[in-house]
């Protein structure tokens, strides 16, 4: 199900795939149709459906894309240095690497005093969700620039998320891998 949930809501490229192998078997369907019926009919329902299948992609919002999109806004927030746009995507009962919320959102607003972090993009997402709790695992490459340095770094992130009436919220961050090196806990970061 989860396939056919990618393929029909959350992949244009794929859908678009399917829409060319649906105009070919139309196409067959028109080339052997003994019926001027058929071959009138033919094109306009398979065309109809296949603008219906994109107006329903684009409307329906899938939870995995609900996380990408939250994602994707808290890169934006990091990329801004806007830690009251971070606040948000936190959760309220977030506790790890011996931080609550508050000691995280402290921990967030000075590193940004200090580093700044351009041009970040995001390589694969893998994403798993179970009821109201997700897991996600990504890479993501950004420049970063702190004091005397500056370079282009890859790094690997595990994020796991809460489903909360205002939206999925992050209840724990773990920094997993930076520029090749293991990372055990976000307070291990300062050594960078």
């Amino acid at each position: 199900m989860d396939a056919l949930s990618h393929l029909f809501f959350e992949s244009p490229l794929e859908l678009a795939i399917l829409s060319v192998v649906m105009l070919l078997v139309a196409y067959a369907i028109w080339l052997r149709a003994e019926s001027d019926r058929w071959r009138r009919r033919i094109w306009p329902i398979a065309l109809a459906l296949i603008a219906v299948l994109f107006t329903i992609q684009s409307l329906v919002v899938t939870q995995r894309e609900e996380l990408s999109n939250t994602l994707d806004d808290l890169i934006a927030a990091v990329g801004r240095r806007d830690p009251a746009a971070i606040r948000p995507i936190i959760a309220a009962d977030y506790i790890t690497d011996e931080m609550d919320r508050a000691g995280l959102m402290s921990y967030i607003e000075a590193a940004l005093e200090h580093v700044e972090i351009h041009d970040a993009r995001a390589g694969t997402i893998q994403t798993d969700i179970d009821g109201d709790r997700a897991t996600m695992e990504f890479s993501i490459t950004a420049t970063v620039r702190a004091a005397n340095f500056a370079d282009r770094i890859p790094s690997r992130w595990r994020l796991h998320w809460l489903r909360t009436p205002a939206g999925w919220r992050i209840t724990q961050i773990e920094p997993l891998e930076i520029a090749g090196n293991p990372v055990h806990g976000l307070r291990s970061l300062r050594a960078w």
